[in-house]
């Protein structure tokens, strides 16, 4: 079995609105991404018990139109910087990773049929401006990203949730005593539950120390110190990604469902057990996975009678050009059987009321309950997805 496999290099276009859709104040011709090649590549074919491995280039420089123009008129060139490999498709559900390669085993793939990966790529513009924090959501399960609502943002005096969820940003050049805020995400979007905030590190990033008069801390040499937790997770609150003052850089909300709470896969009905009295056409039982069916005695005459009403229900699920002479065959098949009961019923009527009566209320229950059996095999069916 071959594996199709998908890859693209793909801009992400938040820069003043995750709002991708009209319903919301996005900026005309403002798509969810654009692609960084001319071309994404055609779908390739994987032998199965093949390795792959997916590489990305550390950044493009290209110029692209969507983002704005330019003090000169001409759209800006800018530096897109790698973010994450998003690859969907392999076992555990889509997988994200910060590093530029990631390469799967045959053993991973194992199992694979169409896998899609995706090289997000980011970039922070030029030109001069406050610092700020770049926030998303993405949703594993579709590998893309979602504009909903997703993030709180604390202390209420900052006034930044709104602008988090419409632009994208939270600005830290904030004027107010607060050494830092926190981003809160929401425990669910859309059914998803949150996974986990990714940070992925670009050269766009300024995580400084900064002192309480809002200057860089520097070392002896003059050069800014380094600053790790200007934009960390809490530890105690996975959902809160606490942002100092004066810090740029980039994070993603991740959203999933978890494998527990996915819907199930209803399979169609595979085999049934039956007992030892159906093997000798005497009748009996038949278990399924999903519980016992009724199976009556073997009897030509009332299995084609039996047959006819199927053929008669199931004749609207087959091709129009084919269902009227379905529909004949099941007439003809009903009317053959009723004469071959009605047959017998003189035939035993002859040897005297008891004796000619008895066995055709016996006839008429038996059929009963063996339309009875095929009405509950129609409903199981049914229940199986075999036919609607």
């Amino acid at each position: 079995m071959s594996i199709t496999v998908k890859v693209h290099f793909w801009a992400l276009l938040n820069r003043g609105s995750r709002r991708y859709k009209a319903h919301h104040e996005a900026p005309p011709n403002v798509n969810t991404s654009i692609s960084l090649e001319d071309k994404d590549p055609d779908p390739e074919e994987l032998s199965e018990g093949s390795p792959r491995s997916f590489v990305a280039p550390f950044s493009y420089n290209k110029a692209i139109w969507p983002v704005g123009l330019g003090a000169d008129g001409m759209p800006q060139e800018l530096t897109w910087d790698f973010l994450f490999w998003a690859i969907k498709g392999v076992k555990g559900g889509t997988t994200i990773t910060m590093e530029h390669s990631k390469q799967y085993s045959a053993q991973e793939l194992e199992g694979a049929t169409e896998i899609e990966a995706i090289a997000w790529y980011g970039a922070y513009g030029v030109g001069s401006g406050t610092n700020g924090v770049l926030i998303d959501a993405y949703d594993l399960v579709a590998n893309r990203p979602i504009d909903d609502d997703f993030v709180t943002v604390k202390p209420e005096e900052l006034k930044a949730t709104k602008a988090a969820n419409d632009t994208g940003s939270v600005m830290t050049d904030w004027a107010f005593p607060f050494p830092s805020c926190s981003i809160e995400a929401f425990s669910e979007i859309r059914k998803m539950l949150f996974k986990e905030w990714e940070l992925p590190e670009t050269p766009g990033d300024i995580k400084i120390l900064w002192d309480d008069d809002g200057k860089q801390v520097k070392d002896v040499n003059g050069k800014p110190i380094h600053d790790p937790k200007a934009l960390a997770v809490d530890q105690d609150k996975s959902a809160h990604l606490n942002a100092k003052k004066h810090v740029q850089g980039r994070a993603f909300a991740f959203y999933e469902i978890p494998p527990e709470l996915q819907p199930r896969v209803k399979e169609p009905l595979l085999e049934v057990q039956v007992t030892y009295g159906v093997t000798v056409d005497g009748g009996g039982s038949g278990w399924t996975p999903h519980g016992p069916i009724p199976i009556g005695p073997w009897d030509l005459t009332t299995s084609e009678l039996i047959m006819g009403s199927v053929l008669a229900q199931i004749a609207d699920k087959i091709n129009p050009e084919l269902r009227g002479r379905l529909l004949e065959i099941s007439e003809e098949q009903v009317s053959r059987a009723a004469d071959a009961i009605a047959k017998r019923r003189e035939d035993r009527s002859e040897t005297g009321w008891l004796r000619g009566t008895a066995p055709v209320l016996w006839d008429i229950a038996r059929v009963g309950l063996e339309v009875l059996g095929v009405a509950a095999a129609l409903l199981l069916a049914r229940g199986c997805g075999l036919f609607r």
